[in-house]
């Protein structure tokens, strides 16, 4: 801005009356450089705040949580917890598929639960009110479903492929985008 005729930016936040000197930067005075850094500064810190600290929902609509069934019977929560059952594993987490009723009482705790914590598992109810879920650690696809009095897990299969002689399939809004 040196050499920059003052009245070419009157009244803009660079001007200013004084000729560069010793504590000045270019055409505006230090001082008033840092006082612009510090207003900038401010609503920025501002922002990062009230982002970063906001509760976040998941990028993926197959991870939302709590996701409520079809039929409204039914809350699916699928929360990362400490592994109490298989000791070589003693103090890592896993996902729990969790079932509750609309109420929130609690029907159903997979407690027998290997989905490692630190990987991804993505979940979905079907119409039937069936839970999907899709482990990327393994490719495994498990569905949980009321039969008689009590959730009952069963493997359905790996990816898209099938292994029980059933007509059924998961809702293709189970996979994450990089499963073709």
């Amino acid at each position: 801005m040196r050499g920059v005729s003052h009245n070419a930016y009157r009244g803009s936040a660079v001007h200013s009356r004084h000729q560069p000197g010793p504590t000045s930067y270019g055409t505006i005075r230090f001082e008033e450089f840092i006082k612009m850094q510090q207003c900038y500064s401010v609503p920025a810190l501002l922002l990062v705040f009230i982002f970063g600290c906001s509760q976040r929902q998941s990028p993926f609509p197959n991870q939302q949580q709590p996701l409520i069934s079809p039929s409204g019977q039914y809350v699916l929560t699928v929360p990362i917890e400490k592994n109490i059952v298989t000791p070589e594993y003693h103090n890592t987490s896993v996902w729990k598929v969790t079932i509750s009723d609309h109420d929130g009482n609690l029907l159903y705790k997979d407690n027998d639960s290997e989905f490692v914590g630190n990987l991804n598992v993505y979940w979905i109810w079907d119409n039937e009110d069936r839970v999907w879920l899709y482990s990327s650690d393994t490719g495994c696809v498990f569905f949980w479903e009321w039969v008689n009095s009590g959730w009952v897990e069963t493997k359905w299969g790996y990816g898209k492929v099938q292994e029980i002689n059933r007509d059924l399939s998961p809702p293709l809004e189970l996979y994450p985008p990089y499963v073709q």
